[in-house]
């Protein structure tokens, strides 16, 4: 269902040389005294998106964050964020996370299979357990335990000093996720794909079926009087269980996408939800109090639809208003679930919706005024983009391999070859079409290459531009200029294809954040969008926001 986790690793070592010839992580704030009139349309969350829940010994919330690559100590009365742990510290991509009797923070990286610890001292550890290692929980005698999510199944031990090889105790289960131990010395945890939450013994590795009739359950925890509640993440519905009788109870309602939840040293339970970046303090009397408020978690590849942004946000696609930035629709990714896939980009023709997803290597269509799937393909390799032309189907794969590049086209069935890396294509990212003429972007080469001419395959691929540094998503523009977001240089350039004309259209612009090294090059692909009234909306993944440059055209 997911990319190999070692097909990474073959780009690695070429893409790690040119990635860290530029600047990545020192990213200028936009300049608000440019020629054009700007504004933020919407600012996003700090968090791109929260997942793991963990109170140190002094009350701290630490929140892991999978797509922010970081942990975030929140203060929990006023929602500030006061520091950060992230790949300095050893922390990549955390989903989960924990203390250990000696202070230390273990966390969990569901994208390279490695368990992490950051010992008081600033030590750092790491070992490799699996893709798809996921939560993480200590037992009361200081016992280490993990579990794989979505890309893989399990339940292991681990040595806390992360030395010893990993133990297998249960191969399949059914995804087990946010998991804990009860005062019985029983391993509590919800099966993700099964809706049950279970009771487990970790020596004889058995399992007893607790709760049966939920929808995604997320998450358990236990507060200090021994009593456990747990989150559906489908459902939205916090509930506390009744471990001897076998029953819930619902205490709350309305978090739909919820990741995880903690109790603080009073016993106040804390809410994280993976789809918009918020946190909430969960009471037992059906109320809630926000913590850090809910808003777009990750701006990068948009569309504009019916006066609307359509913003795929990798566990969700949000609608956002033109014209005030407010968030007016969310359709949620669920897991394992069917509906809409969880998005890295997006290409609408009229009612028809195109998205892509290379981390579950899956190419989905969408008719958006039915509300209905049309197609979902898994026979593409690490899609990176794909748009519709005419009805046409493009797709850009990197592939598994060095050397596996290519674009394709869908016509009434079949799949037409447009440029592969024997043409010297290696990341294939902005895709654009425009009267038969198909154009494709290559981040690593930086240059843009037209595939057809009048809707005819050019067996030669002819270089458009060259000499752009990163180039990501690209836009035929209203009087047919390519419009190329640079993430290397963070700026939008438009360029006549007609004259040779290159210009700046916005400067200054942070983009281009980077992802883990072993996945995909261009990570969360930037790209951009113009409406009829000329004004041009650039999206900035490091800001996690998106601009509005009004009458740019």
């Amino acid at each position: 269902m997911y990319p190999s986790h070692t097909y990474l690793c073959t780009l690695s070592f070429g893409l790690a040389l040119l990635l860290l010839s530029c600047d990545m992580t020192n990213k200028k704030t936009a300049d608000d005294s440019s020629g054009e009139a700007k504004a933020t349309l919407i600012q996003g969350t700090f968090f791109n998106g929260t997942n793991g829940l963990y109170f140190d010994k002094e009350d701290r919330l630490h929140v892991a964050s999978v797509v922010s690559r970081l942990i975030g100590v929140v203060d929990t009365d006023t929602g500030t964020i006061l520091d950060t742990l992230s790949q300095a510290e050893g922390i990549e991509g955390p989903d989960d996370l924990i203390f250990g009797s000696d202070g230390s923070l273990y966390h969990t990286s569901i994208l390279t299979g490695e368990v992490g610890r950051l010992q008081p001292d600033g030590t750092t550890s790491k070992q490799f357990v699996s893709p798809g290692v996921n939560p993480i929980t200590f037992s009361d005698d200081g016992r280490l335990f993990v579990a794989l999510d979505f890309q893989g199944d399990g339940l292991y031990e681990l040595d806390p000093d992360l030395k010893e090889p990993p133990r297998l105790i249960i191969k399949e289960l059914g995804w087990l996720n946010g998991m804990d131990f009860g005062p019985d010395g029983y391993l509590y945890g919800p099966l993700w794909s099964k809706g049950h939450i279970v009771k487990i013994d970790v020596d004889k590795g058995s399992l007893e079926v607790i709760i049966d009739d939920l929808v995604t359950p997320a998450a358990v925890k236990f507060d200090s009087k021994g009593n456990l509640y747990t989150v559906d993440h489908n459902t939205g519905i916090v509930y506390e269980i009744d471990v001897d009788a076998k029953t819930k109870r619902e205490v709350n309602r309305g978090f739909e996408g919820g990741d995880n939840i903690a109790f603080n040293s009073k016993d106040e339970l804390f809410l994280s939800h993976a789809q918009d970046g918020s946190i909430y303090q969960v009471m037992m009397d059906g109320t809630s109090r926000e913590i850090v408020a809910p808003s777009l978690c990750n701006a990068t590849d948009i569309e504009i639809h019916n006066d609307q942004i359509i913003a795929p946000d990798l566990l969700s696609m949000k609608m956002i208003n033109t014209e005030s930035g407010k968030i007016e629709k969310t359709k949620r990714h669920m897991i394992g679930r069917p509906g809409i896939i969880g998005p890295f980009t997006i290409d609408a023709e009229g009612d028809t919706y195109v998205m892509t997803s290379w981390f579950s290597n899956e190419v989905q269509v969408w008719d958006a005024a039915a509300d209905k799937q049309i197609a979902d393909y898994h026979n593409y390799l690490v899609p990176l983009n794909a748009i519709m032309d005419n009805g046409q189907l493009i797709v850009a794969e990197l592939g598994m391999t060095m050397g596996a590049a290519k674009v394709t086209r869908l016509v009434d069935g079949k799949l037409e070859l447009l440029v592969s890396a024997e043409s010297g294509l290696v990341v294939p990212s902005g895709l654009a079409a425009s009267k038969g003429n198909i154009y494709v972007a290559d981040f690593f080469n930086g240059i843009v290459l037209q595939l057809t001419k009048n809707n005819v395959k050019l067996e030669i691929p002819t270089p458009v531009i060259s000499d752009l540094k990163m180039p990501e998503g690209i836009q035929i523009g209203p009087d047919g200029q390519l419009i190329i977001v640079e993430t290397g240089a963070n700026q939008i350039t438009s360029y006549d294809m007609e004259t040779k004309e290159r210009k700046v259209l916005v400067a200054d612009i942070p983009l281009g954040i980077p992802g883990p090294p072993t996945m995909a090059p261009t990570w969360k692909l930037s790209d951009v969008h113009f409406d009829d009234d000329g004004n041009l909306y650039v999206p900035s993944d490091v800001e996690n926001r998106i601009y509005k440059f009004k009458g740019v055209f």
